[in-house]
């Protein structure tokens, strides 16, 4: 194993650790043991239906970017992405689909990176849009600071990610550039990718709050999509083993600033990042998509 995943397996579970350390164990026992059991696998189904959504949305992308192929071909290759997202890196994964669209639609690679990036900006976007309209519905503070602040400097590292993109001399992104410079955008198109965005943002708020609910300890609707956004957007980060450690303590933080018991937000964390993790390790079932010169690049 290399040396930077041994970091992040180390970080990850001292980041856990030190967590675990300062809240009380009994209580997230307690908590976790309130869920109903039939509650967890409904759950995953519409995780699952939501990556099925996220698919269509990529699929619609890589057509406007001139790569062909059936909806099964690109549910194998995202699934199969999703997997490696697990231990690796997200950007693991999302070199799998880039190279699996541009082998199966017999196009070129700077094809399919730019296909998974229009995908990733997309769904970012919908996320961001959505926490933004939270809350300027219901604002927050977080340790005195207005949680606005958190999606005014979200939405500067979108733009700033953005003109890096425009104007990166790095040849993948240069490439990538070329290939959507040479897309055949529809409105149509975009208006049916963009809709899916949304709809998998949707998905992703009500496990949350499905999860809250369950608990006994429900939180508004609208809390969660504030805080989700910010929380997905930080557990990016390629620091840790699928954003483990750091999505626990933004949820400690962010929710107890509206009075969410730290066990409480712990625990639907951990459930959650559960949630995370076994929708991925669905992607094994289709490794055999993935030619072995894949995995090694």
């Amino acid at each position: 194993m290399k040396a930077r995943h041994l970091l992040k397996a180390a970080l990850t579970i001292a980041l856990l650790l030190l967590i675990l350390r300062s809240v009380d164990l009994h209580g997230i026992r307690g908590h976790l043991g309130h869920l109903n059991p039939l509650l967890i696998p409904v759950l995953l189904v519409a995780y699952w239906a939501a990556q099925l959504a996220c698919t269509q949305r990529w699929r619609l992308f890589a057509r406007m970017l001139g790569i062909e192929g059936s909806y099964a071909s690109f549910v194998r290759l995202y699934f199969a992405a999703m997997f490696y997202s697990i231990g690796v890196t997200t950007a693991g994964g999302d070199a799998i689909r880039a190279y699996g669209a541009a082998n199966r639609g017999g196009a070129s690679f700077k094809r399919g990176i730019a296909s998974v990036v229009a995908d990733r900006v997309s769904g970012m976007i919908a996320l961001l849009l959505m926490g933004s309209a939270g809350v300027a519905i219901r604002p927050m503070l977080w340790e005195g600071f207005p949680c606005w602040s958190f999606y005014a400097l979200a939405w500067a590292g979108f733009a700033a990610l953005a003109l890096f993109f425009r104007y990166s001399r790095l040849r993948p992104l240069v490439e990538a550039r070329q290939a959507v410079s040479e897309a055949r955008l529809t409105a149509r198109a975009l208006a049916t990718a963009n809709a899916l965005s949304f709809v998998n943002a949707a998905f992703i708020f009500a496990i949350v709050w499905s999860l809250f609910a369950d608990t006994g300890h429900p939180v508004g609707i609208l809390t969660v999509c504030v805080v989700v956004p910010v929380v997905e957007s930080i557990a990016m980060l390629p620091v840790t083993i699928s954003g483990l450690g750091i999505r626990e303590w933004s949820y400690i933080q962010l929710f107890g600033a509206v009075g969410v018991p730290d066990t409480l937000a712990l625990s639907v964390s951990l459930a959650f990042s559960a949630l995370i993790i076994f929708r991925n390790l669905a992607g094994a079932l289709f490794l055999a998509q993935i030619p072995a010169s894949w995995r090694t690049q």
